[in-house]
C-alpha cells in the first residue's frame, strides 16, 4: 500500500501556541482546583485559588517573549 510520509511531529514549531499554551494550562489548573474546592464547601480557598490560577497564568502570559514576525 502506498502512503504519504509525514514529518514528525516534534519537528515542527508550535508556531503561535508556544506563548499562551502555558498561561492556559495555568489558569485552567487554578480553575479546576477551585471548582473542587468550592464543591467540598470551601468556597472562600476556592476564590483563592481562582484568582491565584488566573494571576499567575497573567504573570506567566507577560513575562513571555513576544512572537516576532
Amino acid at each position: 500500500m502506498l502512503y504519504q510520509e509525514l514529518p514528525r511531529i516534534d519537528s515542527t514549531p508550535l508556531d503561535k501556541w508556544g506563548r499562551w499554551l502555558v498561561p492556559g494550562l495555568i489558569a485552567a489548573v487554578g480553575v479546576t482546583v477551585a471548582v473542587i474546592l468550592l464543591v467540598v464547601g470551601q468556597s472562600s480557598f476556592a476564590a483563592l485559588a481562582f484568582f491565584a490560577g488566573l494571576g499567575a497564568g497573567g504573570i506567566v502570559y507577560l513575562r513571555s517573549p513576544a512572537e516576532s514576525p
